[in-house]
C-alpha cells in the first residue's frame, strides 16, 4: 500500500469525490488525483491536512514510502502497525 492508496481509501470511506476532497483541503482535484495515482507525492503541508481533515495520525500516511536509509525491519512493523490503524478507521467509518 501506498499513501495515495492510503488517502483514496480514507476519501471512498467518507464517500468523498475527488473535487470535494480536493475543495476541503482547498488544492486542486488534479493535485488529489496525482497524489492517489503516485504521480506525486504531496507536500508535507498537504498531508498534514489530509491527516488532520480525516483525523488520522500523520505517521500513517509517510509510513508507506520507501525510505533508503531506514531499518527494514522497523519499518515493516510500523507498515503492520499502521495497517491495523487504518483498517480499524475505515471500520468505523
Amino acid at each position: 500500500m501506498n499513501t495515495g492508496l492510503i488517502i483514496r481509501k480514507l476519501r471512498k470511506s467518507q464517500q468523498l469525490s475527488q473535487l470535494e476532497l480536493a475543495d476541503h483541503l482547498e488544492v486542486s482535484r488534479v493535485y488529489v488525483s496525482q497524489i492517489e495515482n503516485e504521480k506525486s507525492k504531496g507536500s508535507l503541508d498537504f498531508l498534514r491536512n489530509v491527516s488532520t481533515f480525516f483525523k488520522v495520525p500523520l505517521p500513517l500516511l509517510l509510513a508507506w514510502e520507501e525510505d533508503a536509509g531506514s531499518d527494514s525491519e522497523i519499518h515493516k512493523t510500523l507498515q503492520e502497525l499502521f495497517g491495523k490503524i487504518l483498517d480499524a478507521k475505515l471500520q468505523l467509518n
